[in-house]
């Protein structure tokens, strides 16, 4: 997947070429829709999304391994087959 630079574009103008800009999304590139100038909305990539969701919850739960010393030093695979217990 190719990541391409924000690009920020009017909602009437959005309005009238959605299929390209849903291309352009899918193909990598962070959309924002703007409403007077101003950012209204974002289209992402819908994998790079679920890729940010799983980084932030990586780190979550390395944060919270770090912060309790009295926890045992568990892989994140060891803390999920621990939660299904």
């Amino acid at each position: 997947m190719t990541i391409f630079p924000m690009q920020h574009i009017g909602i009437a103008k959005a309005k009238a070429s959605f299929e390209k800009i849903l291309a352009r999304a899918e193909s990598g590139e962070v959309v924002t829709l703007t409403r007077h100038g101003r950012p209204a909305a974002q289209l992402v990539p819908l994998n790079t999304r679920r890729q940010q969701l799983a980084a932030e919850w990586r780190k979550r739960v390395k944060n919270v391994r770090l912060n309790r010393p009295g926890l045992p030093k568990l892989t994140i695979k060891e803390l999920i087959e621990e939660g299904r217990k």
